[in-house]
């Protein structure tokens, strides 16, 4: 440190000690000040995270039906049909069918399925009401009624 900077600590340190000049502390209103402003940006800022938090949790319900969907073309290069969630997890196929905000399920008929992705009762993902049950079929094709729900 230069000798200039030491100085200058020096002073400001004496400064406030020295009770005859000013007061070096916060008053009152400033620290009301501070605290009023902290709390309009978390008012705005935190009902934009719980946003995010849902449609995160929205995403990997989706990356789950996708990877189960790829787990139904695998059974049925094995197989004659399609299967449920059951009969892929007899295959040792590694299928998702439940998580902590989401239950899984499949639909199989003879030439194809629907899979199927329902936010479980009682969860904070249910705050999600324009989505609280996701699915598509075999060609990935949705009600546009839940096109919102596939743009994260």
């Amino acid at each position: 440190m230069s000798a200039n900077v030491k100085i200058v600590q020096i002073y400001l340190f004496v400064r406030c000690f020295d009770m005859k000049k000013e007061n070096c502390g916060f008053t009152l209103i400033e620290l009301m000040i501070a605290v009023a402003i902290i709390g309009v940006l978390a008012s705005i800022a935190y009902p934009a995270y719980l946003d995010y938090v849902l449609d995160a949790r929205r995403a990997d319900a989706q990356a789950n039906m996708l990877e189960i969907q790829l787990s139904q073309e695998r059974y049925r290069g094995y197989n004659t049909s399609y299967g449920t969630l059951a009969s892929l997890a007899d295959e040792s196929l590694d299928v998702v069918t439940s998580d902590t905000y989401y239950t899984y399920t499949t639909y199989p008929s003879g030439s194809g399925y629907i899979v199927s992705a329902a936010v479980k009762a009682g969860t904070s993902q249910e705050d999600d009401s324009d989505c609280l049950e996701l699915y598509f079929d075999e060609n990935n094709t949705h009600p546009s009624t839940q096109d919102m729900c596939w743009q994260n």
